[in-house]
């Protein structure tokens, strides 16, 4: 199965000696792999071209600084002013914005009009770059398909009352692509109706919601604080014992570690065979059945009590660096509204500011 991508860039006119287009050729050296460079100064004659052309790319790569030239020929000089001609281009495609400058703890953000930012160390590993991409087509094929069932085998979900939470979080028009087909289909052209603008929507809603926000995964800060512990002591004494929760599905390579909410839950149950779950909550009784020290387990930061149950930012925090925190310690951030199925940070506010 091949799988194909897009490089919108000014590297290729330079000496092979240029790291930008060794790491380009590495990716095209992968057998299955069809790489097509674009030089930033022929956008507007390759738009005119894709007129006549049924091809599909699974995944485009945008360079963040164009070179002057590029800028002279076509009016724009960074990879953000010309999104616009690439999305007409390739309407249905994912966009990621390539930038030498993103450091790797800051991938998962997307800037507007992308699907994802990444920089130069995603490019330095070309296997999970070949990844990427084949999961970007896998995504494609799922959507297509008409067949939820694929989708859900793309995002690794077992658990049939998660997945029915999961449709009903998806973007409607995610969610179309299975309305007006048969699961049951079996073989036949794929169906494209009705998935136009689909996999972009699904990209963006995973990014902003489903990996970024706690709900139906945990990242780790979030999971050890559900498990009644430091985020510490969580990821040098826990974190392997939860191997069978992580997130294994689509893009999971090249983003930070998350774990199915659901499956940190019945992990704790089988390994709580005295029954301490009966009578404690869930992180008072974890912190019990995994022997997590006093020091380690899980303090509000306003209160200092045990067993906080929610993660906030402190009011005039401009990084909004998140602390464990009870509900009852914190408030709703007021700017922010997720919906049913993800949770967003709370705000932590002084006393004084309270008695306002």
């Amino acid at each position: 199965m091949t799988i194909r991508t897009l490089f919108v860039d000014d590297c290729f006119g330079r000496p092979e000696t240029d790291p930008r287009r060794q790491k380009v050729d590495l990716l095209k050296a992968i057998e299955g792999v069809s790489v097509e460079e674009l030089d930033a100064t022929r956008l507007f004659e390759f738009k005119q071209a894709r007129k006549s052309r049924t091809d599909i790319f699974d995944l485009i790569f945008v360079d963040y600084k164009l070179s002057t030239d590029a800028s002279d020929v076509e009016g724009f000089s960074t990879g953000d002013q010309c999104e616009s001609l690439v999305r007409a281009m390739c309407s249905d495609t994912p966009v990621y914005l390539l930038s030498v400058e993103v450091a790797a703890e800051r991938e998962f953000e997307r800037p507007e009009g992308f699907e994802r930012q990444v920089g130069e160390n995603f490019l330095s590993n070309p296997q999970n770059v070949y990844k990427e991409i084949s999961n970007h087509k896998e995504l494609r094929l799922a959507l297509e398909s008409g067949d939820c069932k694929q989708l859900f085998s793309a995002m690794g979900c077992s658990d049939d009352l998660v997945k029915s939470d999961i449709t009903e979080a998806l973007p409607a028009r995610v969610r179309r692509c299975f309305n007006t087909a048969s699961v049951s289909r079996q073989s036949g052209p794929p169906i494209v109706h009705g998935t136009k603008g689909a996999r972009v929507e699904f990209c963006r809603w995973f990014i902003d919601l489903f990996y970024k926000h706690p709900g139906f995964l945990l990242d780790d800060r979030a999971t050890a604080n559900l498990l009644g512990m430091s985020l510490e002591y969580f990821t040098k004494n826990i974190v392997n014992q939860f191997e069978a929760a992580r997130y294994k599905g689509v893009f999971s390579h090249t983003l930070c570690p998350r774990w199915w909410t659901d499956q940190i839950k019945e992990c704790v149950l089988d390994l709580d065979d005295n029954g301490i779950l009966l009578s404690k909550s869930l992180a008072e009784g974890a912190a019990i059945i995994l022997g997590v020290p006093e020091g380690e387990k899980a303090r509000c930061v306003r209160c200092e009590k045990l067993w906080p149950d929610a993660l906030g930012f402190v009011q005039d925090d401009a990084h909004r660096n998140l602390h464990p925190v009870h509900i009852r310690c914190s408030i709703p951030d007021p700017e922010a509204d997720l919906g049913a199925y993800f949770t967003s940070p709370r705000l932590i506010i002084d006393d004084e500011s309270a008695s306002h």
